[in-house]
């Protein structure tokens, strides 16, 4: 990847742009559109978002939810079907961990929830996330997280 990724607060500049962000059809049925991310994340106290930019382009976006501080969630992930496949994805992880450990010092790990997708799975593990099954109220849960925050 030759280009700088950073992640950016959404604003009236760029919401279009934001907004335009799309992953493949095939992709549709396993995330949820940014509009939709938006909507929810702006009745979450807890939640907050940022574009994905390579450069100056917007290529992705994510959100994050912390309403527990030792256990945040990457709700969201997403990264535009033109864009895929160059490592923004990573990066863009790389740079919400980061952006977790500065606004949360009780943040111990970050989770990330069911993954329906094998792919997805294999993404997480490679930034040394680990499969973790818990027991829920109406059996087992699998998620996977990230225990590097302290």
């Amino acid at each position: 990847m030759d280009r700088t990724v950073t992640l950016r607060e959404v604003t009236r500049e760029n919401i279009r742009d934001v907004l335009a962000l799309k992953v493949s059809q095939a992709q549709e049925h396993l995330v949820p559109t940014v509009g939709d991310m938006i909507a929810r994340a702006t009745v979450e106290e807890s939640a907050w978002f940022r574009a994905i930019y390579a450069d100056d382009t917007p290529v992705g976006f994510l959100k994050v939810w912390e309403a527990n501080a030792e256990e945040p969630d990457l709700w969201g992930l997403l990264v535009d079907a033109a864009h895929q496949g160059r490592g923004y994805a990573r990066a863009a992880v790389e740079l919400a961990i980061k952006e977790i450990k500065a606004r949360n010092s009780m943040a111990k790990r970050l989770c990330v929830g069911f993954l329906a997708e094998e792919g997805a799975r294999a993404f997480y593990e490679k930034l040394g996330f680990v499969v973790e099954r818990e027991q829920a109220f109406d059996g087992w849960v699998e998620s996977i997280a990230y225990r590097g925050l302290q």
